[in-house]
């Protein structure tokens, strides 16, 4: 069931607008489980724009009448993990659009890199609408997970009990790269770094923030906490001082656990295109 506010057309057009921005900066990425030319044969699928036409399968073609590529496996060591918060508090608006508009962006870019790249990649949610684990990409079908990301809605937040985020689907022997994407409001992401970050689980946290969260740049008289319902009557010129002193120190508290477990941390400021900020990210030179 595709989010209300998209269209199966304009859901097309956008999955297809992250591919091509997305396609633009993939040379020179990281090297993962690349899938294409090897020894070892995985599966057929259908012949996509920009495949490597010596992945073609003749014999396919003469059977089915239609294109299909041979794929195959050249095993390496690199597996990621998304773990995405998508909880109620990423509906804090950024502009005309919200958070949760920005990260259903990049995380359909960071599939479709994964995609091209071969890469093995888990994607866990935490609350959420639609909260599933989604195991063992299915590369060649990279458009359904990203269909996936755009029909879910955040919902749900830490104060009502729910359970402890675990690691789903952990492989305790394998080398590990695990993003986290969280506004960091939901303690326990705190607790899920403190437990499993380990040299051969290494995970970065994206914090989320937008510049209006940064700056205090609203002419509200009050606030909604989106998660709690609570709502704070107040100036935000009076109160701006003493709200970025608690915003320093919120990020300070993320840095510390971050980096006393051996953890990355970095900040995802949602003022660009998220494809560009997706773009930053893989190539080091996102904000910190």
């Amino acid at each position: 069931m595709v989010k209300p506010g998209y269209s199966y057309r304009e859901l097309d057009q956008l999955i297809f607008e992250i591919q091509r921005k997305a396609e633009a900066f993939l040379q020179g990425r990281h090297e993962g489980l690349k899938t294409g030319i090897g020894i070892t044969f995985s599966h057929y699928r259908q012949y996509m724009p920009g495949d490597d036409l010596r992945t073609l399968d003749w014999k396919m073609y003469a059977k089915t009448g239609k294109f299909y590529v041979k794929m195959s496996e050249i095993e390496t060591n690199l597996r990621l993990k998304l773990i995405v918060d998508a909880t109620s508090s990423m509906l804090h608006p950024v502009g005309d659009s919200t958070k949760w508009n920005y990260i259903q962006k990049f995380l359909a870019g960071f599939i479709y890199v994964a995609h091209r790249s071969g890469d093995r990649l888990n994607l866990q949610w935490v609350g959420g609408t639609d909260e599933q684990v989604i195991r063992k990409l299915d590369i060649s079908h990279w458009q359904n997970l990203a269909v996936k990301i755009f029909s879910t809605s955040p919902s749900g937040n830490d104060s009502t009990g729910e359970k402890e985020i675990t690691w789903k689907h952990m492989l305790p022997d394998a080398e590990e790269e695990v993003v986290i994407l969280t506004d960091g409001y939901d303690d326990r992401f705190k607790k899920f770094i403190e437990k499993y970050s380990t040299p051969k689980k290494h995970i970065t946290l994206l914090h989320v923030l937008s510049p209006e969260e940064l700056e205090l740049n609203y002419n509200y008289e009050s606030f909604q906490d989106l998660e709690t319902g609570k709502i704070l009557t107040t100036s935000t010129n009076k109160a701006k001082g003493e709200y970025l002193k608690k915003l320093n120190k919120f990020i300070a508290e993320w840095k510390e656990v971050c980096y006393s477990n051996g953890a990355d941390y970095r900040q995802l400021i949602l003022s660009d295109d998220p494809v560009k900020l997706l773009v930053e990210f893989l190539t080091g030179k996102h904000r910190i």
